[in-house]
């Protein structure tokens, strides 16, 4: 049989597994959360600095 001690180690073993669980599954979520609200401003600041970037390019003054 197993002594209290190797009992006792292996819950404090999986309390730390499910507390690392749950700190990369907040951060993963933040990370996808924030990507669904801050990537469509980051496509559009993308296209719009395009955008001016080739109006500039064809501008007639040398």
């Amino acid at each position: 049989m197993k002594t209290r001690k190797c009992r006792r180690r292996q819950w404090r073993r999986g309390q730390g597994m499910v507390e690392y669980a749950l700190i990369v599954s907040f951060l993963l979520g933040g990370l996808v959360t924030m990507s669904i609200i801050f990537l469509p401003t980051m496509i559009r600041a993308y296209d719009i600095y395009y955008r001016s970037y080739y109006a500039i390019l064809n501008l007639p003054i040398p």
